[in-house]
């Protein structure tokens, strides 16, 4: 099998690369509704126009990737915008109900009674309010915003718009102990408010 890649990211701006997906992205590549896997740069929401103005001029059929609603903006009808732009062009949504079935049969070699516990857990958060109300996705938000004001302070004259950037991954690891993938991924979710000082410190003596 043959891997192609596609353009997406624009390091020089640590966004999206509008003129590449003009170009080759939409002809190849289903669309990442938010918070694309792994930049987690989307587009913006006039970006998103001339992309739906381009499919429907190509007549072209989009498939959409939305795994993390939620998780860009912290607001579940923000996230999925483009998708309610699109939407009124025309779906095969409904399509799910005629392959339920076929799933069915596909899925019933792994498991027969899947477990409670996990949806127990989550009911037990979403139906109470004190619970609800600590916000997970605008905790995760309000870390990124955090560690970008933390990297100012710290000196840094890097854009760290996005928090982006690839980082240098062995010195952070094995000089102050961050720990993240080779690629320079980290689980915003693990950043909390007594360590954000420290990785936005760490972050910044491997990007001077």
């Amino acid at each position: 099998m043959e891997i192609k890649g596609y353009r997406y990211y624009e390091p020089k701006t640590c966004g999206f690369d509008f003129a590449g997906a003009l170009e080759r992205y939409l002809e190849h590549h289903p669309f990442h509704a938010c918070a694309h896997n792994p930049t987690g740069v989307d587009p913006r929401q006039e970006q998103w126009k001339e992309l739906a103005a381009l499919v429907k001029s190509r007549r072209l059929f989009p498939f959409f990737d939305m795994a993390y609603q939620g998780f860009a903006s912290g607001d579940t009808d923000r996230d999925a915008w483009a998708l309610s732009l699109l939407y009124p062009g025309g779906t095969i949504y409904d399509e799910a109900k005629r392959v339920e079935s076929q799933l069915k049969i596909l899925i019933r070699p792994m498991y027969s009674n899947p477990p409670l516990n996990g949806a127990r857990i989550a009911a037990s958060i979403l139906t109470q309010s004190e619970l609800r109300s600590q916000g997970y996705a605008n905790r995760i938000i309000s870390m990124r915003e955090q560690l970008v004001s933390n990297l100012k302070k710290e000196g840094s004259i890097h854009n760290w718009q996005h928090i982006s950037d690839r980082l240098n991954v062995e010195k952070l690891i094995k000089e102050y102990s961050v720990y993240m993938t080779k690629d320079g991924r980290i689980s915003v979710a693990g950043v909390t408010s007594g360590n954000v000082g420290y990785l936005a410190h760490a972050i910044h003596q491997v990007t001077k």
